[in-house]
């Protein structure tokens, strides 16, 4: 985790302080090296004291569940709140599409009853993923 740590400063450390280039490389780390970089890439943001918002958690999120590790989608957005990162609509549609990659339908379920408790509007994209 040092080492890994070490890098990511060296190599990303001016990076990290634009938020959408940031969301920008979660992304690209995710297509190109798979999910444990990403989640390692956001860890070490959260750890370096760099800002972590919804947007980043939803790439991690999105990389995390397209590689079948539903389960470390949806601990991520459990680790939201520990974080103090509020989750956005996209966040949730990430939960719900990652629900359905492990066939957890009643989490999706929770997940939309959620939405409806923080005011959050459904969108297409949430209602279809529910229902697929």
């Amino acid at each position: 985790d040092d080492k890994a740590r070490s890098i990511l400063t060296r190599l990303f450390g001016d990076l990290a302080l634009d938020p959408k280039a940031t969301t920008a490389l979660l992304s690209g780390l995710a297509r190109a090296s798979g999910y444990a970089v990403a989640v390692k890439t956001l860890g070490w943001l959260r750890s370096s004291g760099y800002e972590c918002n919804s947007f980043h958690v939803t790439s991690a999120m999105r990389a995390c569940w397209k590689r079948g590790q539903w389960q470390a989608a949806l601990w991520l957005l459990a680790d939201m709140d520990g974080a103090t990162v509020l989750p956005s609509v996209f966040t949730f549609v990430e939960a719900v599409s990652a629900c359905r990659k492990g066939r957890k339908w009643h989490l999706a379920l929770q997940f939309l009853a959620d939405m409806r408790r923080a005011d959050m509007q459904y969108n297409v994209v949430i209602c279809s993923s529910a229902i697929t």
